[in-house]
């Protein structure tokens, strides 16, 4: 009995080995490319409107003719600007 399952354990093993061996030898399947899908298309022509806010801050040193007037003048103060337009 005991010869029996060590030997169909044996052929089960060869048979195994085998079908991993004939599978490494299987032809590769050509990958199946689809067409790039195209980008919509975007169309930039419209009017905008748009706009920016800041601080600024700082020190300066204001000279007229050569004479320092202000040593040490603050820059503190808002900034800021509106813009439109149309794209054509």
């Amino acid at each position: 009995m005991r010869r029996l399952s060590v030997a169909s354990i044996a052929a089960v093993s060869a048979v195994a080995l085998t079908q991993v061996a004939l599978a490494a030898d299987m032809p590769v399947k050509a990958p199946a490319y689809k067409a790039p899908i195209a980008a919509p298309y975007y169309d930039w022509s419209e009017f905008y409107v748009g706009g920016h806010v800041g601080y600024i801050w700082g020190r300066t040193r204001v000279e007229e003719d050569g004479v320092v007037t202000e040593p040490n003048a603050s820059t503190d103060g808002v900034i800021g600007g509106a813009l439109a337009g149309y794209n054509w």
